[in-house]
């Protein structure tokens, strides 16, 4: 868009039972439809060319941030479950009723829980692919600039499951009584504040603004992306493949 000054890509891709993580569909998908955009329609003058993905989609962002086959110029993963092993273990936690509330933050029914084990199971199907999917995250190895925006009451995605990527995250945002439903729409306006959307779209901005200055391509203004509806919409199977035009 002209006057958003930015090109934004949704990609849904092979999820799920029907190509587990084993299959290797999902990480296929994703750079096959990344390497064709880059391939045909980058302008001929580069442009920073990043991922954002929320929820389930938030691991795939970080996961693609961190392959070898293309580069990325940043990351926003929004309330990412960015080691399933240890959502995975929270949710167990939550079905034995052994999972403990923390400030301003509560735990999942069994019910929910288990709904939501099953879903990623029927992905991962082990532990032991959870655990090395989460602790591929451990370090940013291409050094990708990443913003982590989370909510501190999200009780699908606790704090502790995106520990690792915190540690090294370029910005951490933390919206204070927010749940996981930042991940699929803005967050609720509260008296006295400013429009719901508006509550993380300047630090974005700020964000890939700080991204371009640091590759010498100018300024951005993203201003008109207030009024949209949605960031990110089916984040469970889509990611938005973000290409930022020069401003002017």
């Amino acid at each position: 868009s002209e006057d958003v000054n930015m090109i934004i890509i949704t990609s849904s891709f092979r999820n799920g039972a029907v190509e587990p993580e084993k299959t290797g569909k999902t990480m296929q998908d994703l750079v096959d439809v990344s390497d064709y955009f880059q391939s045909n329609f980058m302008p001929e003058q580069r442009l920073p060319y990043g991922v954002i993905g929320s929820s389930s989609g938030g691991y795939f962002a970080l996961a693609l941030a961190a392959q070898k086959i293309l580069r990325f110029d940043f990351c926003i993963p929004i309330c990412p479950v960015a080691h399933p092993n240890r959502r995975a273990t929270y949710l167990k936690n939550c079905i034995s009723q052994n999972a403990k509330p923390t400030a301003g933050c509560g735990v999942h029914t069994a019910e929910a829980a288990t709904r939501i084990l099953n879903a990623q199971l029927s992905f991962w199907e082990t532990e032991e692919a959870m655990e090395a999917a989460g602790e591929c995250l451990r370090e940013n190895n291409n050094a990708v600039p990443t913003l982590l925006i989370m909510g501190a009451a999200d009780t699908n995605v606790p704090m502790h499951v995106c520990e690792l990527v915190q540690a090294w995250a370029t910005r951490t945002i933390v919206l204070g009584g927010a749940g996981h439903d930042i991940q699929s729409s803005p967050p609720v306006a509260k008296d006295g504040m400013e429009d719901g959307f508006q509550l993380y779209l300047p630090d974005i901005e700020r964000f890939v603004k700080t991204v371009r200055m640091e590759l010498g391509m100018g300024d951005i203004n993203m201003s008109a992306l207030s009024g949209e509806n949605d960031l990110c919409s089916n984040a469970q199977r889509k990611l938005l493949f973000c290409c930022c035009s020069r401003k002017g």
